[in-house]
């Protein structure tokens, strides 16, 4: 397995981490829109020259990880290349939630596919559009996309 598709399984959501055809669909994505795009492309490879300094550098998970612009290029990679459509419930016990207008009672399992809040232009504004700086931006004001 190479580094990269280790580092996409990682970061991929369980209902498709074990799966080949949505790994291999995300690398080809990301591989498109790198090179699709010089300022992400030039980006993506100053930000592995820190760990990267010659090209027999083997860089640590731990060294990678560190690395803000390659995990907002993932982050992006798995937004645009969503997988498998599925719905992971998640479920606050202790206190009921609100959303807009809706109370929705402690206990009550939510979910949501995650086409669907990817593609969401409230919470993604132009989502369909390349763009690892979103991450950035947010992670910069110590806010999340998505919630860890």
């Amino acid at each position: 397995m190479s580094r990269i598709q280790a580092i996409t399984i990682k970061y991929t959501p369980p209902a498709s981490a074990g799966a080949k055809r949505p790994t291999a669909r995300s690398m080809v994505i990301a591989a498109f829109h790198i090179l699709k795009n010089k300022p992400i492309k030039t980006n993506l490879r100053e930000g592995l020259w820190i760990v990267m300094l010659t090209p027999e550098s083997r860089p640590t998970w731990r060294q990678l990880e560190q690395l803000p612009y390659l995990s907002a290029v993932l982050w992006e990679t798995l937004g645009v290349s969503t997988g498998i459509a599925s719905r992971s419930a998640l479920v606050a016990p202790n206190e009921a939630l609100v959303y807009k207008n809706h109370t929705i009672p402690a206990g009550t399992p939510v979910s949501e596919s995650n086409y669907f809040v990817f593609t969401d232009p409230e919470i993604f504004p132009d989502p369909h559009t390349f763009d690892p700086d979103r991450w950035l931006h947010v992670a910069a004001k110590g806010e999340h996309l998505i919630p860890r």
